[in-house]
Formats: C-alpha cells, sequence, structure tokens
C-alpha cells in the first residue's frame, strides 16, 4: 500500500499516518480512482481506403480466361484417361502395353499444362487486386482458377502415379 500524498511505501498495512509526510492515511476499500484525461481515451483512427468498383481491366480479363481454359483442360484430360481405360480392358489385340505409357503421359502433361493456366489466372487476380478496381471478373477469375488448380494437380498426380505403376509393371 503506498501513501496517497507523497507515494511512499507504506511498511505496515494498519498504520494511520505517513511515517515520511506524516498525513493520515483512510483505509478504503475501493482502490484509488484514477483520473481519466481526454487523451487517454482518444483512440488513433486511420482513414479507410474507398473501395473503387469499375470495369474490369487487362489483367482480370487475364485471370478469367486463363481460369476457364484451367476448367476446359480437365475435359480432353479425362475423357483420355477414360478412353485410356476402357483400352486397356480390351483383347489383346487392339491394346499395346507401350500405348498405355504414351496414352498416361501425355494425360499428365494435359493436367499440367492446365495447372499452368489455373496458376496464372491467381498470379493475374493477385495483380489485378492491386492495381485494378474491384470487379466481378476477377472474383469470378479468382475462385475458377482455384478450383482449376486444385482440380488439375489432384488428376495430374493420379495420372503419374497411373503412369509410374505401368513403367514399373
Amino acid at each position: 500500500m503506498f501513501c496517497p500524498i507523497c507515494g511512499e511505501k507504506l511498511k505496515d498495512l494498519n498504520q494511520r499516518f505517513c511515517k515520511y509526510c506524516g498525513s493520515e492515511i483512510k483505509i478504503t476499500s475501493e482502490a484509488p480512482k484514477q483520473q481519466i484525461t481526454p487523451r487517454d481515451t482518444e483512440i488513433p483512427v486511420r482513414p479507410l481506403k474507398p473501395v473503387e468498383i469499375g470495369r474490369p481491366g487487362t489483367y482480370s480479363k487475364r485471370c478469367l480466361s486463363n481460369a476457364i481454359i484451367s476448367l476446359v483442360v480437365i475435359i480432353p484430360g479425362l475423357m483420355l484417361s477414360f478412353i485410356t481405360v476402357i483400352v486397356a480392358a480390351a483383347p489383346e489385340v487392339f491394346y499395346k502395353p507401350q500405348g498405355k505409357i504414351i496414352r498416361w503421359s501425355m494425360i499428365t502433361v494435359i493436367h499440367l499444362c492446365g495447372l499452368m493456366f489455373g496458376m496464372f489466372s491467381v498470379v493475374n487476380c493477385g495483380k489485378a487486386g492491386k492495381s485494378e478496381p474491384v470487379n466481378t471478373v476477377n472474383t469470378v477469375g479468382s475462385v475458377f482458377g482455384i478450383i482449376g488448380s486444385v482440380l488439375n494437380a489432384i488428376l495430374m498426380v493420379l495420372a503419374s502415379i497411373i503412369l509410374l505403376n505401368n513403367i514399373a509393371s
């Protein structure tokens, strides 16, 4: 406990007078109240940057077009995968083991290209976010680019695993 007048530390909690300044010590159950100055209550406020909504720029358009290409590339990759699986079930007359390795290699490359277009889409969306006003083309391109990247990555890994399995056997 401290003296309310001089601020010196009191040795005994039951003491009635401060031995440094001689002032009377009143023991209260409440904690001493601090005086709050207006400066203590001020909160610094930063001005917000206004959100500009406008027409899509070149980065937004590139973002959306790359995202669409990334999603479209999935279709031929899946079709070639389906054909490869169906041909594998055919009799030996129609099936050559070397063709299967070539087809799975092509499927892997197709999905790699789709993954690259998806990543280009995400990069262009980031550039558009920094230099262009907010627009729906950029938002849609960003979402489609991420979906295309993820799907192509999954399908590329699966095709690579099947390719390595075919090479090993």
